[in-house]
């Protein structure tokens, strides 16, 4: 079984890197003194400037929040459950300071979204999540809470993040 969480809303997502992660390519590697495998130095086929490693000072740090609009895993999961257009994927392991980046990214984006879901659920589970909802006003860290896996996975759940006060305008 694997978990999949994703936000969904009516406005796009913006995407939100890792600050710890560094993408190198062989040549900017080989500047660097790190030992590649002849196998790659090599290969014609092997592009020296294509950005194929990934370089993280701790693992802690490789599970930081990431935000990908283009990169979604499992569209078909996403129709399913929201009607909402646009879909980011969450990549991250759950700690509190992770979550405080992620209920700012929220807020920044419900600035110009009438609404946002958040969803938390097994791939292979087939049943509706069970759906709770919040105003933009009233949300906080203990409304994320269910994106926390450490202690057991508690059932798909969905948190619908209602904003009264959008700053967009319809046309």
């Amino acid at each position: 079984m694997s978990s999949y969480q994703f936000l969904a809303s009516d406005h796009p997502f913006e995407k939100l890197e890792n600050p710890f992660l560094e993408h190198l390519s062989i040549r900017e590697a080989l500047e660097r003194n790190m030992d590649i495998p002849d196998f790659m130095l090599e290969n014609p086929d092997m592009d020296p400037e294509e950005k194929i490693f990934l370089l993280c000072d701790t693992e802690e740090h490789l599970e930081d929040l990431e935000l990908h609009p283009e990169e979604i895993s499992f569209p078909e999961v996403s129709a399913r459950l929201t009607e909402n257009p646009y879909v980011v994927e969450l990549q991250w392991r759950y700690s509190k300071e992770r979550a405080e980046t992620l209920l700012a990214y929220i807020r920044k984006h419900l600035a110009s979204a009438k609404n946002l879901e958040i969803f938390s659920l097994w791939l292979d589970e087939e049943g509706e999540p069970h759906r709770m909802e919040v105003t933009l006003d009233c949300l906080n860290l203990r409304h994320l809470s269910f994106l926390d896996l450490s202690d057991g996975y508690q059932g798909p759940r969905s948190l619908h993040v209602k904003n009264s006060h959008p700053d967009y305008k319809e046309s």
